[in-house]
C-alpha cells in the first residue's frame, strides 16, 4: 500500500466503509451472564415512545435495538408485557451506543417485580 497516493488510500477507506458490515458483537463489559433473547418493549425517551426489542439480557442490563441515536448517560425507560399480560416498567442509563444498531442499557433501581422477571426470562432463554 506504500505505492498508493493519499487520495487512493482515502478512496479505499471510503469504499471499505460502504461495504455491508455484520452487526457488531455485544460488548462484554457486564459482570453478569447474558442471554440472547427477543423481548418486545415500548421504549420511552426524550425522542418519544416507540416499539422495539431487547436482543440480549442480563441481570444488570440489556441491549436494545434502535436506529435512533442516544447518548451514553442518557436515562431511558421502557415497558414490557409478560406472558401473563402484566406490564413491567424498567429504567436505566445508556452505557454505550453502537450507531445504527442500538445501545447497551444499565438497569437502575430494580424492584422485586423486575428482578423476578429478569430471573425467569434469563432462565428460560438460557435453556
Amino acid at each position: 500500500m506504500e505505492d498508493l497516493t493519499i487520495q487512493e488510500r482515502l478512496m479505499a477507506i471510503v469504499e471499505a466503509s460502504r461495504a455491508p458490515q455484520p452487526p457488531p458483537e455485544p460488548r462484554m463489559e457486564r459482570g453478569e451472564d447474558r442471554v440472547t433473547t427477543v423481548v418486545e418493549i415500548t421504549l420511552d425517551s426524550a425522542a418519544g415512545s416507540r416499539p422495539t426489542r431487547i436482543s440480549d439480557l442480563s441481570m444488570g442490563g440489556c441491549f436494545i435495538e434502535s436506529i435512533t441515536n442516544y447518548r451514553p448517560g442518557e436515562h431511558i425507560s421502557f415497558d414490557l408485557r409478560t406472558g401473563g399480560g402484566e406490564e413491567i416498567r424498567f429504567t436505566g442509563e445508556v452505557a454505550y451506543v453502537l450507531a445504527g444498531f442500538g445501545f447497551g442499557l444499565k438497569f437502575r433501581n430494580l424492584a422485586s417485580p423486575q428482578v423476578s422477571f429478569l430471573r425467569r426470562t434469563i432462565e428460560l432463554s438460557g435453556r
